[in-house]
């Protein structure tokens, strides 16, 4: 049954068709969700950048370790005479060394859930949640139209994500009434479980997650106690942080990718400054080039300098 409907959906396919399906996948990579990461968190609210950043976070590991656990074969692999591979197509759903990566959940369709949803909670417009769903169905289709899942592994990715997403609303009630230093030791606990997730389980992709969550969190201690910067201000200072940050990132990462080993440690090295780089690297140089709060947006209230949140 999920065969037939995933070559129902392939019937319709055209080579201007097959683009645009891999370019919507594409859309709904990792790399291109936690870009929006950083941009909340320097332009938009300190707290909700970091929700984004670790509902995101969390989402990637989660289905990365499910994916391992479940371990099932994509479409075109266990069907390789009867489900087609558009050009392109391919590089949505391989490691970095060319394998295959098993199938159940699809993580694009549980990240896109993740990502849109929080963004539709979070603004509350009927347009918004109108793109909202549109994103999730289109991506969840692209994903059957080109082979790479089921769909059943569209709706567990959905499922999942749901829960994840669920969690980041209510968790965050529960630290708002925490104290300073009580968040401080949360965060070092949260340090000490993602070392410990590294020590037991080194993988490539999981190692990259938790070296970003270990740089971030160490470096947002000292962003928020010694570099409050200006978070919301001009559009052209808007504008040029973003221009600096990602610029920063981009540079960073490229050198490091270049000095550093190719190994799983080396990676988790890169990415936690990477962390580093988002949370203090680039707000101290915003700090310098356009000063500093009059109130510092301190994480005291973790998230209330939005005039929304998720949680509300």
């Amino acid at each position: 049954m999920q065969l037939d409907f995933i070559q129902w959906l392939q019937g319709f396919h055209s080579p201007a068709l097959d683009s645009v399906m891999v370019w919507i996948s594409e859309m709904a990579s990792e790399d291109f969700y936690l870009l929006f990461g950083p941009l909340v968190f320097w332009c938009v609210g300190i707290g909700l950048g970091i929700r984004l950043f670790v509902t995101l976070l969390a989402s990637f590991y989660i289905n990365d370790v499910a994916k391992e656990l479940i371990s099932t074969a994509r479409p075109m692999v266990a069907h390789p005479d009867l489900v087609r591979l558009p050009e392109g197509a391919a590089i949505t759903a391989q490691n970095e060394d060319g394998s295959w990566q098993p199938a159940f959940p699809s993580g694009h369709a549980q990240h896109t859930l993740v990502f849109w949803t929080f963004f539709g909670l979070w603004l509350r417009r009927p347009a918004i949640w109108l793109l909202v769903i549109t994103m999730i169905v289109l991506v969840g289709i692209s994903r059957m139209y080109l082979g790479v899942h089921w769909p059943i592994d569209i709706l567990g990715g959905w499922l999942i994500g749901a829960a994840i997403l669920g969690s980041a609303i209510v968790l965050p009630a529960s630290i708002e009434r925490l104290s300073v230093p009580g968040r401080e030791r949360l965060i070092g606990a949260s340090v000490g479980l993602a070392l410990a997730l590294l020590l037991i389980d080194p993988s490539a992709f999981r190692a990259r997650m938790l070296g970003f969550w270990i740089g971030a969190l160490l470096a947002l201690i000292v962003q928020q106690r010694y570099v409050p910067f200006k978070v919301r201000s001009t559009v052209i200072i808007q504008i040029a942080k973003i221009g600096i940050g990602l610029a920063g990132l981009f540079v960073l990462r490229a050198a490091l990718k270049t000095i550093l080993p190719a190994d799983t440690w080396a990676a988790a090295l890169r990415y936690a400054l990477l962390g580093v780089w988002v949370m203090l690297g680039a707000p101290a140089l915003f700090r310098l080039f356009f000063g500093a709060p009059v109130r510092p947006a301190i994480d005291a209230e973790l998230g209330r300098e939005s005039e929304q949140s998720v949680a509300t």
